[in-house]
């Protein structure tokens, strides 16, 4: 392949993990972002800052809502407010997802409240950009 063959956002992309490697070994100071999603082009970045509840006991309603439902917050920043963004939990749990400018909130599906077990919660956006958050733990 020659150098003309190679797409300037290939160069770009290359330039930024570069970058990123070389800030990240030498800071000393606050520790990176807990999720960070790729961008797709012509969108922001995804910063996970926060989220919970993280875990809870097998049949036990976290940040129970009007309705009786479970419930998870996310501190985040980039996620775009497209109506298609759900919240994963594990491969087989999904939620809609309701977006602001700082943050997501979904309900938690019942199937998880009662079950045992760790599932990973991951933002899936319209486009098909997906951001890992963390893992939601359902103790026995």
């Amino acid at each position: 392949m020659s150098v003309r063959n190679v797409s300037k956002a290939a160069v770009n992309a290359a330039v930024a993990v570069l970058l990123l490697g070389s800030l990240a070994a030498c800071s000393d100071r606050s520790p990176a972002p807990k999720a960070v999603a790729p961008t797709i082009e012509g969108t922001k970045a995804v910063t996970v800052k926060d989220w919970g509840p993280t875990e809870t006991r097998r049949g036990e309603v976290v940040n129970k809502q009007p309705d009786g439902a479970s419930a998870i917050w996310i501190r985040v920043a980039g996620v775009s407010a497209d109506p298609a963004t759900k919240v994963r939990f594990g491969d087989r749990h999904v939620s809609p997802a309701a977006v602001s400018p700082d943050g997501v909130t979904a309900a938690v599906p019942k199937a998880v409240i009662d079950t045992a077990g760790d599932y990973p919660v991951v933002i899936e956006e319209g486009s098909g950009r997906r951001t890992n958050v963390g893992t939601f733990r359902v103790l026995p």
